[in-house]
């Protein structure tokens, strides 16, 4: 089967979806333009990939969430029949930044790929299976409980001004363990997501749904929307890096929560904030707050005032247009200040109690004026934040710099020659912190993901041993180039 075929298969129909919304609203060139070399260049992995979970498979994950964060909104408002007010027949500045963003870290990720593909013919060290399931199961318990704790009793209520008077209200050792936990608590997720589609242990489905669960109601009492939707979004990936399979129940789940559970959660907040109820009394009174939240829903999501849907919510490019545009109109370039924190990222505070903390999305509230509250955080995306700090020389090298991160890690770990626990850590923790969680501040972000990197390296020290056996244990050998792509997709 031709691939580059459906490729150009794939713009065409997306080219004929733009022109069907531009015939009912009033959209400019320039955004049809900035459209369609988007979706271009952000389904372009279909002419290099083999298998679903070879190589290619963090670029394709990084297309499709770039996508969204940039340009899914639009497509969303041009269906609707939104109005574009834009005037120019070319992608604007912020546009053009965000397509050169985009190039950039696609480019240089083959160009990593090359550098990091491991030839070896040799088993790597795996865990033992009980080890995973026992040590799984106990880092779930411990670091959920650990952060619920946290979450109910020190911080409260997930506002900015509440969350930065709780940490400040704890000691340095205590501090380093919420951090800690917050780090470590999606592992337990992913050792037993392992266990279940690597080894074929039916009896740990029960178990894993289950603690979803727990991590759903969790989510709900501490107010956080990403606690409820990222255990089901890590098992999804785990299950395609190692079936190579898209897991089409679990894709299905996550697509509900994103219908249903979304405006329940935004419904908490609004009916939370209204009525002064702070995390733990929400878990003293969980039946009436829950009740409350999901009669509001409609209301909250509905009329002049409702909240953001899930798609606005996950739109980054408003925030990218505002740096680029404010910076035009005078606006000084921060020359890598809110990346100052990367360099301390192993010096734990106990040790540096006053080492630097800049807060980049409340300092970005505080430059643009978007909020006259100084505790609010506004979400300056990874690409938004590299054109603050060095302009188009921080897009183009930035991105470049990421693309061939990741580019190295999806060679190095490609999942179609072999995978062990080992591997699956390590790609999934790139996924969460630089590819979901782009949203946030980059030193934030590539500080857990150092931290959480160094912890799976001291993991695999202690606990993976060589000639582990299990059920699908087989000789490994490179893939066949010329295989059939997308075999079973749908398994």
């Amino acid at each position: 089967m031709n691939f580059t075929g459906l490729y150009v298969g794939a713009i065409f129909l997306f080219v004929l979806l733009l022109a069907a919304g531009s015939a009912v609203t009033d959209v400019s060139t320039g955004r049809l333009i900035y459209l369609t070399l988007l979706f271009a260049i952000c389904s372009s992995p279909l002419m290099f990939m083999r298998q679903l979970n070879d190589r290619y498979v963090l670029l394709t994950l990084f297309s499709a969430v770039y996508f969204q964060h940039f340009g899914l909104l639009d497509v969303i408002h041009l269906v609707q029949g939104v109005t574009d007010r834009q005037d120019s027949d070319l992608p604007s500045l912020s546009e053009a930044v965000i397509l050169a963003g985009g190039l950039m870290a696609h480019l240089t990720y083959h160009l990593g790929c090359r550098f990091g593909r491991d030839n070896r013919l040799t088993i790597s060290k795996d865990w033992n299976e009980s080890t995973i399931l026992w040590f799984g199961g106990a880092i779930w318990l411990v670091t959920t409980t650990a952060s619920a704790y946290f979450k109910i009793f020190i911080i409260k209520a997930q506002t900015a001004e509440t969350v930065a008077n709780g940490l400040a209200s704890l000691g340095p050792l205590e501090t380093m363990g919420f951090i800690l936990a917050s780090l470590v608590q999606p592992m337990g997720i992913l050792f037993l997501s392992y266990a279940y589609f690597r080894f074929n242990r039916k009896a740990v489905l029960p178990v894993l749904i289950a603690m979803l669960l727990v991590q759903m109601m969790v989510g709900f009492v501490v107010d956080s929307k990403g606690s409820i939707l990222i255990g089901y979004v890590l098992v999804a990936i785990c299950c395609l890096l190692i079936k190579g399979a898209i897991p089409k129940v679990w894709v299905a789940v996550i697509l509900a929560l994103l219908v249903l559970a979304f405006p329940v959660m935004q419904a908490n907040r609004a009916v939370r904030g209204a009525k002064g109820i702070d995390a733990m009394e929400t878990l003293m009174r969980l039946d009436e707050v829950f009740s409350a939240a999901v009669n509001a829903s409609d209301s909250v999501m509905k009329g002049p005032e409702r909240a953001n849907t899930s798609f606005e919510r996950l739109s980054l490019k408003g925030s990218v247009v505002m740096i680029v545009d404010g910076i035009e109109n005078g606006h000084q370039f921060q020359n890598g200040y809110t990346l100052i924190p990367m360099l301390a990222a192993f010096i734990p505070r106990i040790i540096w109690p006053d080492k630097l903390d800049v807060q980049t999305g409340q300092l970005l509230n505080k430059e643009f004026r978007v909020s006259a509250v100084a505790y609010t955080y506004i979400s300056p995306s990874h690409l938004g934040e590299m054109y603050w700090n060095f302009g188009w020389a921080g897009v183009l090298v930035g991105m470049s710099v990421f693309g061939m991160g990741i580019g190295f890690i999806g060679g190095r770990f490609d999942c179609t020659r072999e995978i062990t626990i080992t591997d699956l850590l390590v790609l999934l923790t790139t996924t969460q912190f630089l590819i979901l969680a782009s949203e946030g501040s980059i030193a934030v972000q590539y500080v857990q993901w150092m931290r959480a990197t160094a912890i799976i390296a001291l993991l695999h020290f202690v606990f993976a041993k060589k000639g582990v056996a299990s059920r699908e244990t087989k000789t490994q050998s490179p893939p066949n180039t010329l295989q059939i792509r997308y075999k079973n997709l749908l398994r």
